[in-house]
Formats: structure tokens, sequence, C-alpha cells
């Protein structure tokens, strides 16, 4: 009979009476634990014991993340933990994640943002524990951050989550009458053959031509993001950012640009955002924040988009044929 695999993802050595518990308490319903301590854990032959550690999340139906107050190993070659790695592999295979913390920890985190130079020795090894948990929180998905202060809070989280997941899978089970789904579906169109709303004198086809080609390298952008294999919440993130600063940011030569505050009101933090913002550079766009004086010679914080990357070229008139061709 298949049963469901759950993966014990965390540093082992403060947290491993933890992980035995969690590990006796989840085999009493009956689910396969794969914890690199028990000793029926598979090891792939041949291979680093911390690359035989992510063979087994491949396998895993849920990776149940704990995270204490110790950073643990780096992964090899690398400044990210192993539990960094196994994190980032089940949320690249799509392994739904719960992410549990030690409350302790996460009381301090707000702190910590404030004033990252101060000692927090006496709460986690490393301060990078911290950025660890921002970045979880930060995701599109899985970041609800569960708090724990011992193993018998963490089953009883446990127990609910999957209750949950149970009740999910009977209604995924029932037949459902066709509905015309109220999220409009992502979809985009063709390059259009002329610009009727860009009021400029066609006899200044150099200006016109600048503005066509910015014009078209977004549209070139948008349609690899609507077009990509990523989530249909990670395509709305990306969209909504190019859209915000387009609508009430300014255009700076191949660059669009916002006040941070601005954004913030309309979106998201500089956490979410800078994530989203390395995201964006697999489409061509380079996004950086960066300091600057608003329009009362106040210093603030701005965010800027480069498309700058694209060749230049001069985009004419009589190009435009063989740009929407490419485009179709």
């Amino acid at each position: 009979m298949a049963v469901p695999n759950i993966f014990l993802s965390s540093t082992c050595y403060d947290l491993s009476s933890i992980r035995s518990s969690l590990e006796s308490f989840l085999k009493e319903y009956g689910f396969i634990v794969l914890n690199s301590e028990s000793k029926s854990f598979a090891v792939t032959p041949k291979t680093h014991s911390h690359n035989a550690c992510l063979d087994q999340v491949r396998y895993a139906d849920y990776l149940v993340l704990i995270i204490g107050s110790r950073r643990g190993g780096s992964y090899i070659g690398t400044e990210k933990t192993i539990t960094n790695e196994e994190y980032n592999l089940a949320v690249k295979l799509g392994i739904p994640v719960i992410p549990l913390v030690d409350k302790s920890v996460k009381s301090q985190l707000i702190t910590y943002k404030k004033n990252p130079q101060a000692n927090f020795s006496h709460v986690v090894d490393d301060v990078r524990i911290f950025d660890f948990i921002s970045y979880i929180s930060s995701g599109h998905e899985d970041n609800w951050i569960h708090e724990y202060t011992n193993a018998n809070e963490i089953e009883e989280i446990l127990r609910a989550q999957f209750a949950y997941y149970l009740k999910l899978f009977a209604e995924s089970l029932k037949p459902k009458e066709d509905k015309i789904n109220n999220r409009e579906q992502l979809s985009f169109v063709t390059f259009p053959e002329h610009l009727p709303n860009v009021q400029i004198d066609y006899a200044t086809n150099e200006e016109y031509s600048a503005i066509k080609q910015g014009l078209f390298e977004v549209h070139r952008v948008i349609t690899s993001i609507i077009s990509s294999d990523i989530t249909l919440g990670a395509k709305e993130e990306k969209l909504k950012t190019i859209w915000l600063l387009a609508r009430y940011g300014e255009n700076i030569g191949s660059n669009l640009r916002i006040n941070e505050d601005v954004f913030k009101d309309r979106a998201w933090g500089s956490s979410k955002g800078e994530r989203i913002f390395r995201q964006l550079d697999e489409f061509g766009v380079i996004a950086s924040y960066d300091n600057d004086y608003d329009k009362n010679d106040r210093p603030c914080q701005i965010i800027d988009l480069s498309f700058s990357n694209v060749e230049e070229n001069d985009f004419t008139i009589e190009e435009e044929a063989k740009i929407r061709e490419e485009n179709k």
C-alpha cells in the first residue's frame, strides 16, 4: 500500500530529540519518515552525505522544515546550509513545505530587522537564521510560519495540517459542476503594428523608433513571463512589479524608476521585493535599489528596473512587419 513520505529537514545536533519524537509520532499515523538520523535512512552509493540528503528529498511527498537556534553546516562548496538546500529543492520540485520556527527565535526577527548589528548570540548561533526565516516568509506559497516551543506543539500543528490536507483531498474527489473561473487566465497579444496614442510627428522617426523599441522590449519581457513554466502566482508577482513601475514610476532612458515608499504602499517590502527582483534576471530585467532624492530634494530609496541589456538597434517603421512576425 502506497503511503506518503515525509522528509524531516532541520539541523540535527540541537533538534535531535525533536526529530526522534516526530518520527515516532508520524509513524503512528502510517507515514514513511525520511529522517537522516534514522537507521532506515537510504544513502545513495558514491554520494557525498549532503547530496544523499537531497536525493531523499526527491522522494518526499511533504517536507517538514524545523528551524531552531543553530544554523547548521554549510552545503558543500556554498555559503548556504544543507537545510537551505533541502528547502530550495522542495520548492523547486513543488513539494509542499510546512515551516516551523522556534518561538523564541521568531520573536527576535523584528528586532533583528531594525538593528541587524546587535548581539543575538543569546538567541541564535548565526544571525543568518533570521535571513532564512525572512526568505521563507517572503515566498509566494507555503510561507506560513508556524511557531513552536516543544515537540508536543509541533505534533499538534502537524496533526491539524494533515487533517486539513485529508479534507482537501476528500473534496477533490467530489464531482464538480463546470464553473467559469472568475480568475482570468493570463494571456498576451502580439505587438501592435502602430502606436496611435504616441503623439509624435512621424517626421521625427528616430524619437518614435526609440519609444517603440522600448515598448517592444517591455512587451517581450511580459510575453516571456506569461509563457514561462513558473506558477501563476509567481507570474502575477513579476507582472505586478513591472506594471506598478510603469504606472506610478517614471521613465529614465531605458529604465523604469519608482520611489520605494510608493512601491511598498501598493505591493510589498524589500525582503519580498529583492526575491522577485532576483527572479526577474531570468527574463532579461535588471532590478536594483538605489539612493536618490525625491521632487522635494529629500533623500529617499528608489527601485530601478533596467531593460538596457537588450541589443540596441534602429527600430524603424520598415522593420515592424518582421518584429510582429517574430512575436507571433
